[in-house]
Protein backbone atom coordinates (compact mmCIF):
# COMPACT_ATOMS: atom_id res chain seq x y z
CA UNK A 1 0.00 0.00 0.00
CA UNK A 2 1.08 3.15 -0.88
CA UNK A 3 -0.94 6.51 0.71
CA UNK A 4 -0.58 10.56 0.48
CA UNK A 5 -2.36 12.69 2.33
CA UNK A 6 -2.50 16.42 1.81
CA UNK A 7 -4.19 19.23 4.22
CA UNK A 8 -3.84 22.78 2.68
CA UNK A 9 -4.59 25.66 5.59
CA UNK A 10 -6.68 28.57 4.59
CA UNK A 11 -4.59 31.89 5.89
CA UNK A 12 -6.57 33.67 8.89
CA UNK A 13 -5.76 36.70 10.77
CA UNK A 14 -4.77 34.91 14.13
CA UNK A 15 -2.09 32.44 12.23
CA UNK A 16 -1.49 33.36 8.63
CA UNK A 17 1.67 31.59 8.38
CA UNK A 18 -0.05 27.71 8.35
CA UNK A 19 0.81 26.36 4.50
CA UNK A 20 -0.01 22.89 4.66
CA UNK A 21 0.70 19.48 6.05
CA UNK A 22 1.30 16.12 4.63
CA UNK A 23 1.93 12.55 4.82
CA UNK A 24 3.54 9.63 2.91
CA UNK A 25 2.84 6.67 3.79
CA UNK A 26 3.80 2.93 2.54
CA UNK A 27 3.62 -0.92 3.77
CA UNK A 28 2.92 -4.17 3.12
CA UNK A 29 0.71 -6.89 4.71
CA UNK A 30 1.99 -10.22 5.24
CA UNK A 31 -0.67 -13.09 5.99
CA UNK A 32 0.92 -14.72 8.48
CA UNK A 33 -2.16 -18.12 8.46
CA UNK A 34 -5.46 -18.77 7.55
CA UNK A 35 -6.64 -16.17 10.34
CA UNK A 36 -3.51 -13.76 11.16
CA UNK A 37 -2.08 -11.14 9.42
CA UNK A 38 0.82 -8.76 10.56
CA UNK A 39 1.76 -4.69 8.66
CA UNK A 40 4.73 -3.84 9.11
CA UNK A 41 4.60 0.51 8.12
CA UNK A 42 7.72 0.12 6.07
CA UNK A 43 7.55 4.09 6.00
CA UNK A 44 5.24 6.84 7.24
CA UNK A 45 6.82 10.55 6.94
CA UNK A 46 5.07 13.36 7.98
CA UNK A 47 6.16 17.21 6.38
CA UNK A 48 5.04 20.30 8.54
CA UNK A 49 2.48 18.17 11.03
CA UNK A 50 1.49 21.64 12.38
CA UNK A 51 1.27 23.31 9.03
CA UNK A 52 4.18 25.36 9.91
CA UNK A 53 8.12 24.85 10.51
CA UNK A 54 8.01 25.45 13.86
CA UNK A 55 6.94 21.14 14.89
CA UNK A 56 10.07 19.23 13.06
CA UNK A 57 9.01 16.86 10.01
CA UNK A 58 8.97 13.16 11.89
CA UNK A 59 9.45 9.70 10.66
CA UNK A 60 7.92 7.14 11.99
CA UNK A 61 8.45 3.07 12.18
CA UNK A 62 5.64 0.83 13.58
CA UNK A 63 3.26 -2.36 12.85
CA UNK A 64 0.03 -3.33 12.97
CA UNK A 65 -1.11 -6.87 13.54
CA UNK A 66 -4.66 -8.51 13.55
CA UNK A 67 -6.77 -11.91 12.94
CA UNK A 68 -10.08 -12.15 11.56
CA UNK A 69 -12.85 -14.50 13.04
Amino acid sequence: MISLGYGAYQGDVYNPSRSYTAVLEGGYRFQLNGWSYVQPFFFQYFSRPNGTEEVANAAVLGFLTGLVF
